[in-house]
């Protein structure tokens, strides 16, 4: 394979994996919430789970690469979900909650489209003004 296109899906991957894990994490979770068959659990786990490792990688490589700001609130929504989960299946914290656990994580996962709609907004409106300036 030409060094060109190994380099273009290298970054591809690494662009887009944060994305996909987010998916899979919220999907495993609806999944786990309705008690969908433990198997099919641990094989989403297996494929869609993420480690503090997994996420510090691909935010140092985030970083190296410079990539733009909404890709790196998606790794910290990453590690903020592996931490809640942490929570939830660890301690007595939030035995207490009267809702379900999946609601926690879909308003999770509505806090952090709605921050990242608004970085892109914020950064398109930055673009087309530093467009007129130039112009």
């Amino acid at each position: 394979m030409n060094r060109l296109i190994k380099h273009k899906l290298f970054i591809s991957i690494i662009k887009w994996i944060p994305v996909v894990v987010a998916a899979g994490i919220l999907f495993n979770n609806t999944l786990a919430s309705f008690d969908v068959d433990i198997m099919l659990n641990v094989v989403f786990d297996y494929i869609f789970g993420t480690s503090l490792a997994f996420i510090i990688t691909l935010y140092s490589a985030s970083i190296t690469l410079e990539f733009c700001k909404w890709h790196r609130i998606v790794i910290i929504y990453d590690a903020f979900v592996l931490f809640i989960n942490y929570i939830i299946n660890n301690t007595t914290i939030l035995n207490y909650v009267n809702f379900k656990t999946i609601t926690i994580h879909y308003v999770i996962a509505g806090i952090f489209v709605i921050i990242l709609s608004y970085n892109h907004v914020k950064a398109t409106k930055t673009n087309k003004n530093n467009d007129k300036t130039t112009s």
